[in-house]
Order: structure tokens, then C-alpha cells, then sequence
């Protein structure tokens, strides 16, 4: 893999809430409050803008520049809702997503179930033959 496509990959992963989260011990890492009560995050080649409810410290949405339909860059928004406890933590079970303000329905899911550290089959990572 070209180094342009791995860092491609590496900058999509930072825009799930987990990976972007557990990237705060970084050494390259910066975050910083917004006038509107938000809180950017930097990390090389790659911003985004958090809404972080007050109350409960539940990451509600999630905004960034990025891909759309046909490869356009715009205005990505992932709305995060339905928080249940899984094992102490308080995940969102549904994102809605929009790019430029329309619904973006690959970026959108709704999880029926969340487990942390589960067992993964080994035979998971055969090669098909």
C-alpha cells in the first residue's frame, strides 16, 4: 500500500469516536473550546469539532470536512443518539449522518448490540480458500 492511501486510511479511522477519543494521549494531539461551547481536535492532517453535552459529557455530534458522493469534499455532521451502558461506558447506539446538510446514509448506522472485548473466532482470519 502506497503511503498516500495508508495515510488516507489512518485519517478515516481517526473519525470514529473511539479511535479519535483514545488518540488524547498523543503527543501530537490538540484540543481546544470554541466560542460555541465545542471543542476542536487536531491531529496531522486531520480536524474535527466535537459537541460535548455539558451534563452528561456524552459526545453528541461530530463535524469535519470530508469525501461525499463522487469523492466532492463538504461538510460531514454525525449526530450520535440512543446512549445505553455497555460494560461502564456510555456508547451511542445510533449516528445520523449528513454531508453538505443532506442525509449521507453511509456514514449513518444503527447498532442492535456492543460488545467490548469480545472473543473474535480464530477462524475469523483464515484466508477463504
Amino acid at each position: 500500500m502506497g503511503e498516500a492511501d495508508r495515510q488516507a486510511i489512518y485519517t478515516e479511522l481517526n473519525h470514529e469516536l473511539v479511535v479519535l477519543l483514545r488518540s488524547r494521549t498523543r503527543s501530537d494531539f490538540k484540543a481546544s473550546l470554541t466560542n460555541e461551547g465545542t471543542v476542536d481536535i487536531e491531529l496531522p492532517g486531520f480536524t474535527t469539532t466535537l459537541a460535548i453535552d455539558s451534563k452528561t459529557g456524552r459526545v453528541t455530534s461530530q463535524t469535519y470536512r470530508g469525501r461525499g458522493p463522487g469523492g466532492v469534499l463538504g461538510q460531514i455532521a454525525i449526530n450520535y443518539s440512543d446512549f445505553r451502558t455497555v460494560d461502564g461506558l456510555s456508547l451511542p447506539f445510533q449516528r445520523t449522518a449528513t454531508f453538505d446538510g443532506q442525509p449521507f446514509p453511509p456514514l449513518s448506522a444503527t447498532a442492535q448490540a456492543i460488545t467490548i472485548n469480545g472473543k473474535v473466532d480464530p477462524s475469523s482470519f483464515k484466508k477463504p480458500q
